[in-house]
C-alpha cells in the first residue's frame, strides 16, 4: 500500500510534468483536495484505502491530511506555487490496479 506522500507525490509529479503554460499550479489546499478525492475513488473504484498512514480530517477549509499539510503548510493555500514532488511508487500501485480492474471487466 502506497503512503499519503507516496499519493501526493505522485499527484505533484503530474502536475509539474505539464507544459508550463498549460499548468495550474497547486497550491496546499488544492493538492489536499486531490488527496481526498483520490482516496474516495480508490474505495469506491478498488474498494480498499489508498492509504493508511494518514486520516482525513474535515477542516473549515475542505478535507485536510495533516501529515502533508504539515509538510507543506508554507505554500499558503491563496498563492499560486508549486510543490514538486516525484511519484515512482505510486504509479506503479496504479497501473497494477488498473490491470486488475480490467481483469475483473474482462471476466464480466
Amino acid at each position: 500500500m502506497a503512503s499519503v506522500f507516496d499519493v501526493s507525490n505522485y499527484i505533484l509529479q503530474l502536475s509539474n510534468s505539464i507544459d508550463s503554460d498549460e499548468r495550474d499550479l497547486i497550491s496546499n489546499l488544492k493538492l489536499q483536495k486531490l488527496l481526498y478525492y483520490c482516496y474516495g475513488f480508490s474505495l469506491v473504484l478498488l474498494k480498499k484505502k489508498l492509504f493508511n498512514d494518514d486520516k482525513i480530517k474535515a477542516w473549515p477549509l475542505g478535507p485536510v491530511c495533516p501529515k502533508v499539510y504539515n509538510k507543506y503548510k508554507k505554500y499558503e493555500s491563496n498563492k499560486k506555487q508549486t510543490i514538486n514532488g516525484t511519484g515512482k511508487i505510486v504509479e506503479k500501485i496504479y497501473i497494477e490496479n488498473e490491470i486488475k480492474i480490467k481483469k475483473q471487466n474482462m471476466k464480466k
